[in-house]
């Protein structure tokens, strides 16, 4: 899996000490794994299957005391090894790891040439096919510092352009199929920077829309199979904000639905169930782990609180339910999305292209996913807000499609139900329509 292996701390100032949380995913995709600094000051950690629901939060041994930042997180050694980065009592960045036939290792160990440099929490990622380790983190001249692993420790060098720039904590991802790392953290003026190493590091720049409206250290992801990096901070309103690169940045930040006003931290976002599955995670001001998710089928979900499965012994006694009115099925008690779409075609025998599209009353909180298949089809799941239809439907017009590919279009909204249809594509005919349920 493509970035997602990170963590980022709380303010925008690049001070300590701080709360944040790390997340990744661990056991070939199956486990999702949760870091976060305790009250305690020491390193905490709850994951989540399938099968057994969330465990009981548990510290790792010989962090208690030694943690003054969130938590970074990468999994390494081609998925065998979980490593975990934070920022300790001296200022230096220490590292703990963990692996199933070894359990945790022990006394942390604080990477060489850290000691006294560090003033953020660190993020990490894994680069070079697997091969190497990046961790970066916020200087004490508020430049962005990095060093890596590749079967030794380099020394912290600061990245160019970064001296005085940065006002967080980084976030790291590696994108491109592996060939990018991409390089987020919140600038002097509240905005997002970014800059990128492909055989050199560009110039940091901001993203568009952004100014003065981080409140936190950003978290990146890649997403939709490799094509999208969406990055996530807290607003200054307290809600999520998210921001969308889809070979051009979408128009402005997006408030996740839900979230205004739950967040005293930055978030971190992880890509699990298959790459199907976005989840964010960040803490309230009550120290609580909260949890938002987004999937294309069924859009944003929570907050909530991840909770360990509990399971209560059945009493011995059986008292027999009240007489009641037979129950509506559970799926009536929610109204569907109702969205008016049109779309405007031109075709001929071999290929067909759209001429136009325009949705009528799309609600403010609804998200639209469109996932194309065939042979004239682009390879990444098309997905957009109200705000960011415009440049949804010229990503649409851009493709010719061919005879047999199909348009599979799910637009979702909380609390609703989700309206889908898919569009099926004809040979010198006008593309055909079946709503799905």
């Amino acid at each position: 899996m493509l970035g997602a292996c990170v963590g980022v701390g709380s303010g925008v100032a690049a001070t300590l000490p701080e709360n944040g949380v790390g997340a990744t995913v661990f056991g070939n995709g199956s486990q999702l794994d949760v870091f976060y600094r305790g009250s305690d000051s020491g390193i905490w950690e709850t994951s989540y299957t399938v099968a057994a629901g969330w465990t009981a939060a548990s510290e790792i041994p010989g962090t208690a005391g030694t943690a003054v930042s969130a938590p970074a997180v990468d999994v390494y050694r081609s998925g065998a090894e979980i490593d975990v980065f934070y920022t300790s009592t001296d200022g230096g960045i220490d590292e703990v790891d963990y692996t199933d036939a070894s359990g945790w290792s022990g006394a942390a160990y604080e990477l060489p040439g850290t000691a006294g440099t560090a003033a953020s929490a660190p993020a990490v990622d894994v680069y070079r096919g697997g091969a190497e380790v990046d961790v970066f983190y916020t200087g004490a001249d508020g430049g962005i510092m990095e060093l890596y692993f590749n079967d030794s420790w380099t020394t912290p060098v600061e990245l160019p352009g970064t001296a005085g720039t940065a006002a967080s904590a980084p976030t790291a991802d590696v994108y491109r199929s592996g060939a990018e790392v991409d390089v987020f953290y919140t600038g002097t003026n509240g905005g997002i920077e970014e800059l990128d190493f492909n055989d050199s590091w560009t110039t940091p720049g901001e993203i568009p829309g952004t100014a003065a409206t981080a409140a936190s250290a950003p978290s990146a992801v890649v997403y939709d199979e490799g094509s999208a990096v969406d990055v996530f901070y807290r607003g200054t309103d307290g809600g999520i904000r998210q921001i969308v690169f889809d070979e051009s940045w979408s128009p402005s930040p997006y408030e996740v639905p839900g979230t205004a006003g739950t967040a005293a931290s930055a978030p971190a976002a992880v890509v699990y169930d298959g790459g199907s599955e976005l989840d964010v995670f960040y803490m309230a001001s009550s120290n609580a782990l909260l949890q938002i998710a987004y999937s294309d089928a069924g859009g944003w979900s929570g907050p909530l609180v991840p909770q360990p499965v509990v399971t209560t012994p059945s009493p011995t006694t059986v008292t027999p339910p009240a007489p009641s009115s037979p129950s509506q099925p559970a799926s009536h008690s929610r109204p569907r999305v109702r969205v008016k779409l049109t779309i405007a075609w031109v075709w001929n025998r071999l290929s067909t292209r759209v001429r136009g599209a325009h949705a009528f009353r799309f609600p403010a909180q609804a998200r639209i996913a469109l996932r194309c298949d065939g042979r004239g089809c682009p390879r990444q799941v098309l997905r957009a807000g109200r705000r960011q239809l415009p440049s949804l439907w010229r990503a649409l017009e851009r493709p010719t499609y061919r005879p047999g590919d199909t348009i599979t279009i799910t637009i979702t909204q909380p609390e609703h139900l989700a309206e889908r249809a898919q569009i099926r594509i004809r040979a010198g005919a006008e593309p055909s329509v079946h709503v799905l349920r």
